[in-house]
């Protein structure tokens, strides 16, 4: 799983949340980021934040469709 978001202490807060002993989680500070995660890394889902300031979410996650097609996309 990848979170996507650009405030670190909400992206800390979610992986904790989300029991990250059970499966992998990566951690991603913007969509930038979160693309050159998906490219080294295997993945599965990205939840990603809708408001960001450094970029538009929806361009994110359009990216990540064209890219990873197979990735779930959850905002």
């Amino acid at each position: 799983m990848l979170l996507v978001d650009d405030e670190p202490l909400v992206l800390r807060a979610l992986s904790r949340a989300l029991h990250p002993e059970a499966y992998p989680i990566l951690l991603a500070n913007g969509g930038a980021e979160g693309l050159v995660l998906l490219t080294r890394h295997p993945v599965d889902v990205v939840v990603s934040d809708m408001r960001m300031l450094n970029r538009d979410r929806a361009t994110f996650l359009r990216k990540v469709r064209e890219q990873f097609a197979q990735v779930a996309r959850i905002i």
